[in-house]
């Protein structure tokens, strides 16, 4: 991979990606090709055969290999109409072993990104090669991420095209190519769906319509290769889902983080070293970060100092300055200082003219936090003081700073005194003013500052930033997004992340913007974005997707930072039971983002709010179908519902249907009254379905509705997917998808139907001429007779398997 951008100093050989022949793409049209080479329709056991058992059938892989990469990447070619030689792509090693190469990518792509679309391509023509280039992408994905559609398929004797088949049985299948090829088709395609993007934004005049999609495989090469490395396996799932394959590779290529740090999981245990669960690193929790308040010790500012001297806040002038509404800020410590106390002054928040402070972020992994009183060794204190003072220009000029561990009364002391907890809620209370009109917050993760910025270009320090643990915590989100100016501490310098992404903005490397600055900028987005969002709804849909990346080690925190986030009363939620917080957090909302009535997270079991998710945090409650967290991404719409006591109101197109008690079988059939056929689909729904199950038990549930229906997401037609199974296009014409929510309806009141969300689905509609099997056999079978609302068909296990259903446009819902 010739046109890579690496690090200063890689640490890796440069990948050669090794191609098992030299044959060239025929150019053709993508979803024909099979038949061109000679692969055309078979039953499914003989493609299970080839896929199965990949040495054996060298030849099939290589065209799978070809088909996918050059198949792609012609298709994308012509919709702008430059044309794309597969030779120019095609080196050998010793001469001999064909290659993959891509030294000339940059010029194609920088002629495309110059030329855009063809004014002078046909609408059908144009229309042929994007759907060629969406189909391609499409097999590229259900091959690296398995999905969840296939249980019920029994019919192997039919034959079938390849595209029909990988999209039959995308989850019982594994990916036959090369890892190497693999990790080359996915980062291929990002470069060119990245530069298909910007080419939009220019000819409509628009920002960013939507994060694109990363290609990489659910378990890659480069995830093996970094858990090589020594990377926590949680650390690896963040990186997965907020980079893309070219920044996975760099991130790769660059220094691992904390190399001390030991990450031990199921597959580094051996028979004779048994390793407590706890002690065991997941794709949700680094063991190295589980922090307990009895075992937690505040350290010092090396490892080799000797100071015994800790210096402590007065209880009495902390609460005082808390008790009259002001924020505590501590004096600035020389070096020759020794006084035995704090030094406070307080400020208040609500003074046009505030005195200048530096608010400190830190990741309590690293020692600087102190369970057991408001406190730090005097070292510590001197050496925050001389970050303050080495920040650069009119920054350094401030005399007073900001630090949690001193200026928050700890939970020890409010359990000790009514007065101490008064003071911590008022510290809670203050904590958005805090950030948000700080001077600056500077930011210490140990590992950035034990590292320089020296020789070092904005992308590369900025991936060192976004990769950094700081990243993986609950509470550095907000230390992040509120203030107005951000610095993060190397060893050399304080560095302006606002300005060094402005610098970096600058760059005319145009592999250099679609590969690393594109996700860098997404990031950074995500985070200094935050300040543009005027309505708690907006700043909820921007939350959600960073929250998913992170942990706490107190569940209950996550309220408290949602709260202030959101701007809503935080004293409320301090004073409210921990179980009960995120409850009353909901409550508190008046606008949410539309998105929650689809969403793949685990929700409350509580009237008029099972909806509601029960944590945005990286968590086990928050699993895909394949063990991996689940991440939501709303940022790219624009909707938002209110929520009323009745629930989310909302106006979508449904589809209603009787139903009684026992199993659903996924896929499930529907058939409307304009005679349109539909299968609901059943993923793996956290915390609403075991493992395994096939379709969705309604036993539950009885005599609680009046009848079912399912809500349709319309804005998700024709791009379906989350985190977990990354994007999933339906690459067919025959066929739509939804997003959808099956919902139980307890009554219908002036039109608006009252119901409680009971859990997500997809929603297939087919068209009367879809070549699906399954449905053509309902069709003929299970539907001969006349349409009948009411209809449902099961069999003698009360397993549901179809149902007369009436379309309903428009509707307006009360979801709770």
């Amino acid at each position: 991979m010739d046109h890579l951008i690496l690090p200063r100093r890689h640490r890796h050989p440069v990948q050669k990606v090794a191609l098992l022949s030299a044959e060239e793409y025929d150019g053709g049209d993508f979803l024909t090709y099979p038949e061109r080479q000679g692969w055309g329709e078979r039953t499914a056991d003989e493609w299970f055969t080839m896929f199965r058992f990949p040495a054996e059938h060298r030849s099939f892989v290589a065209f799978l290999e070809r088909w996918l990469l050059f198949g792609m990447m012609s298709a994308f070619c012509n919709f702008f109409q430059v044309e794309f030689k597969p030779s120019d792509f095609i080196g050998f090693k010793d001469g001999v072993h064909p290659i993959f190469t891509t030294h000339r990518f940059p010029n194609l792509l920088q002629q495309i990104m110059d030329r855009g679309p063809s004014m002078n391509l046909g609408l059908n023509a144009a229309a042929a090669a994007l759907s060629s280039f969406y189909a391609s992408c499409a097999t590229h994905i259900r091959l690296t991420h398995p999905g969840d559609n296939d249980a019920h398929i029994n019919d192997n004797s039919r034959q079938r095209r390849l595209h029909e088949f990988i999209d039959t049985f995308q989850n019982s299948i594994k990916n036959p190519r090369q890892r190497g090829i693999t990790m080359a088709t996915s980062i291929m395609m990002e470069s060119v769906f990245e530069s298909t993007s910007v080419i939009l934004e220019r000819l409509l005049n628009q920002h960013r319509l939507m994060e694109m999609p990363s290609f990489h495989d659910t378990n890659g090469l480069m995830e093996r290769r970094l858990r090589q490395d020594g990377w926590c396996p949680s650390e690896i799932s963040r990186l997965h889902g907020q980079f893309n394959t070219s920044c996975l590779y760099f991130i790769y290529q660059s220094p691992r983080q904390r190399p001390s740090e030991i990450h031990n999981d199921k597959s580094t245990q051996t028979s004779h070293l048994s390793t407590s669960a706890s002690a065991l690193c997941t794709p949700f929790v680094c063991a190295n970060k589980q922090l307990s308040d009895t075992t937690y010790q505040t350290k010092h500012a090396n490892d080799d100092c000797d100071c015994q001297d800790m210096v402590a806040a007065n209880p009495d002038e902390l609460c005082e300055i808390l008790e009259q509404g002001k924020i505590p800020l501590i004096l600035l410590m020389e070096e020759n200082d020794s006084y035995p106390n704090i030094m406070f002054v307080g400020c208040d928040p609500k003074e046009t003219d505030l005195q200048p402070y530096v608010a400190i972020s830190h990741v309590w992994s690293d020692g600087l936090g102190n369970t057991k009183e408001n406190s730090l060794p005097r070292c510590q204190l001197r050496r925050l003081s001389e970050f303050v003072k080495e920040l650069p220009g009119q920054y350094s000029e401030t005399l007073l700073f900001w630090c949690d561990t001193i200026c928050v009364p700890t939970d020890m002391a409010a359990q000790s005194s009514k007065r101490m907890k008064n003071a911590q809620t008022m510290a809670m209370t203050l904590m958005r003013d805090v950030y948000a009109k700080a001077m600056t917050v500077l930011v210490l993760d140990s590992w950035l500052w034990n590292n320089s910025t020296e020789d070092k270009s904005d992308t590369e320090i900025l991936m060192e930033i976004f990769t950094c643990p700081w990243n993986t915590r609950l509470w550095t989100y907000q230390e992040g997004a509120l203030p107005e100016s951000l610095h993060f501490q190397f060893s050399n310098q304080a560095y302006n992340l606002d300005a060094g992404m402005a610098e970096a903005n600058k760059s005319t490397n145009a592999i250099e913007k679609l590969t690393l600055l594109a996700r860098i900028h997404v990031r950074y987005q995500s985070l200094r974005g935050f300040r543009e969002k005027q309505t708690a709804g907006q700043r909820l849909a921007v939350i959600a997707n960073e929250l998913g990346h992170r942990m706490t080690s107190v569940a209950a925190d996550e309220s408290l930072c949602l709260a202030v986030l959101l701007d809503l009363d935080v004293g409320k939620i301090v004073n409210t039971e921990d179980d009960l917080r995120i409850q009353e957090l909901w409550r508190m909302m008046r606008t949410v983002p539309r998105h929650l009535v689809f969403t793949t997270l685990a929700t409350l079991d509580v009237k008029g709010l099972c909806w509601a998710p029960k944590t945005f945090l990286k968590s086990p409650l928050n699993v895909s179908m394949h063990g991996n967290p689940t991440v939501e991404d709303w940022t790219s719409s624009g909707d938002f519902a209110a929520q009323t006591r009745y629930g989310i109101h909302l106006k979508e197109i449904g589809i209603r249907f009787q139903f009684g008690t026992g199993r659903f079988t996924s896929p499930f059939f529907l058939r409307d009254q304009d005679l349109r056929y539909y299968t609901i689909s059943f993923g793996n729904d956290p915390g609403e379905k075991k493992p395994g199950q096939v379709g969705y038990d309604m036993s539950d549930h009885a005599g609680l509705f009046q009848s079912l229906a399912v809500i349709l997401d319309c804005s998700s037609n024709d791009f379906v997917g989350d985190y977990s199974a990354g994007w999933t296009m339906t690459g067919t014409s025959d066929s739509y998808e939804f997003i959808a929510a099956l919902v139980g309806i307890i009554k219908v009141d002036g039109g608006v139907i009252h119901c409680q969300r009971i859990q997500r689905c997809v929603v297939t509609r087919y068209s009367e001429d879809t070549s699906n099997g399954e449905i053509r056999h309902f069709r003929e079978n299970v539907f001969p007779f006349e349409w009948r609302y009411g209809m449902s068909m099961s069999d003698r296990q009360l397993k549901h398997y179809a149902a007369d259903g009436k379309i309903l446009q428009e509707q307006y819902w009360y979801v709770g």
